[in-house]
């Protein structure tokens, strides 16, 4: 059986990062620890909420559900699927949050919270360079 892999924290340990929240909220901060499971502690954090307000939290620890970037993962049958990536498993069965689903023909809608079964996709990209 497979192990699934977190992503490589080390190379962001103390340096200053800017993590996208549950609720349209941003944590701007400098990465002091993080564990397996992808809970991190981040050091002299500022909150920025939607309508702009910006104030100190100081040293937070931040779970992991409420952390992750917009992800398009293109599907069988020529859709895809763009939103929040939340969770996976080492079969690649994906947790996707605000998705929005686009057909081939340009239509989109918002779908929501989905499950995208692992083995109906076929290509997985961040909008963001790692």
């Amino acid at each position: 059986m497979s192990k699934a892999h977190p992503p490589e924290l080390k190379k962001y340990m103390e340096k200053v990062l800017t993590l996208k929240l549950n609720g349209n909220r941003k944590v701007t901060g400098t990465l002091r620890g993080f564990d397996p499971f992808m809970n991190l502690v981040v050091d002299d954090s500022v909150e920025e909420t939607k309508s702009g307000e910006k104030r100190n939290i100081g040293m937070v620890r931040l779970e992991r559900p409420q952390i992750g970037p917009a992800w398009p993962v293109k599907l069988n049958g020529n859709r895809k699927v763009t939103g929040t990536l939340r969770g996976f498993d080492p079969f690649m069965n994906l947790v996707v949050d605000d998705s929005v689903e686009e057909t081939k023909s340009g239509e989109k809608r918002n779908i929501g919270m989905v499950v995208i079964r692992g083995n109906s996709v076929v290509l997985l990209e961040s909008q963001e360079r790692v």
